[in-house]
């Protein structure tokens, strides 16, 4: 039975990726499957699914306004411009199945294939769930969840635990084969460095600080740091400071390959990144995003530091300082780098993506 599935989600990699991981699965289940991506996607998230193969159809629409201001009334057209977009895209998609993947562009399309009479689930990512997934969560028909700690906030009878999809390519490329990507070698300890799909000018910062206290242990380590495009050039004047190997990009799509050579992450503390370094069984030092909704990333980052997989800095505590000593910390001992690494591994959900597409199978035979 082949099928037309509608994904609905931001434009951001925390987003695109695990949606990637499923339309590529749906793919492999059965190539006569359709899938259409739908949302606020553009520039690097877009041509990304296009690359792979896949059609997007961009709408337009604008953050959930929590509180009544200027912006309540702008929020409300640029909604209703969404929902007419989506209209358009869902009647000509005819899809069996609209999946939502979070963020505020996954609002109309799922609002009105709900109302419309399609069937429609969502997937949350985080412990806390965004104000547009606890909205949807109420019209839709089945809900995915990363986090279990996150089941208070549903119906119970929609929820299923699956654990947030990854690249396929996650957590199995073979770590010599890495390295040579690299340039890098074997005896090294590997800390790769970034802050999501757009970086983070703070772990930036931190990390340029760091070097002269890092080039204490030259011999000992190797770095991969990916800076974003906005401090890209900023951080390329200051690794002249650097003593031991050093590769950096401002983006990566070679990420399965950076994980792959990596022996501790240093990172903020997204769905998708915590995802991917639990399925490689990394221990990391995790940063979250101040300003995340709801203090989700805090929520997100907690629950690896209290089973022991991660340290957690605050960001505003962050320096060159603080980050140089865990990071010193770490390496001078390699049986807490294991026990962590066992750790992480020990909370993935290898099985995310498979789950996912069992849900969706499901929901395409459940009458009503």
């Amino acid at each position: 039975m082949s099928l037309r599935i509608l994904i609905a989600g931001g434009g951001t990699g925390g987003h695109i990726y695990p949606a990637l991981s499923i339309a590529e699965e749906l793919k492999r289940r059965d190539q006569k499957n359709e899938i259409l991506f739908i949302g606020t996607i553009q520039g690097v998230a877009r041509s990304t699914i296009e690359e792979a193969g896949f059609g997007v159809s961009p709408i337009e629409t604008s953050g959930w306004e929590r509180r009544l201001s200027r912006k309540t009334l702008r929020f409300f057209i640029s909604l209703l411009k969404g929902i007419f977009q989506s209209r358009r895209c869902i009647l000509s998609f005819k899809p069996d199945v609209i999946i939502g993947m979070g963020g505020y562009s996954s609002g109309p399309p799922l609002i009105l294939a709900s109302l419309l009479g399609y069937k429609a689930m969502i997937h949350e990512q985080n412990s806390i769930p965004g104000l547009t997934n606890k909205v949807l969560g109420r019209l839709v028909k089945k809900i995915a969840l990363s986090f279990e700690d996150c089941d208070h906030y549903f119906p119970s009878e929609k929820i299923v635990v699956t654990g947030n999809p990854v690249r396929t390519e996650i957590g199995k490329i073979a770590r010599k084969e890495a390295l040579v990507h690299f340039g890098f070698e074997d005896e090294r300890s590997t800390i790769i460095v970034f802050g999501g799909s757009r970086g983070a000018h703070t772990i930036n910062l931190a990390t340029v600080e760091a070097f002269e206290r890092l080039n204490r242990i030259k011999d000992r380590i190797q770095m991969i740091h990916i800076s974003g495009k906005d401090d890209y050039l900023w951080v390329k004047e200051r690794m002249k400071r650097v003593e031991f190997p050093f590769y950096l990009a401002e983006f990566i799509f070679e990420m399965p390959l950076a994980l792959g050579a990596a022996d501790i992450v240093v990172g903020r503390a997204g769905a998708g990144t915590i995802a991917e370094i639990t399925q490689c069984g990394l221990p990391s030092i995790l940063i979250p995003y101040p300003y995340a909704t709801d203090d989700h990333q805090k929520k997100n980052a907690s629950l690896l530091e209290e089973k022991g997989a991660a340290i957690v800095i605050v960001d505003r505590e962050l320096n060159g300082e603080i980050l140089a000593e865990r990071l010193i910390e770490l390496i001078s001992d390699p049986e807490r780098l294991r026990e962590m690494g066992k750790r992480a591994r020990s909370l993935s959900h290898p099985e995310a993506t498979l789950r996912i597409i069992d849900l969706i199978y499901e929901l395409v035979e459940a009458k009503g």
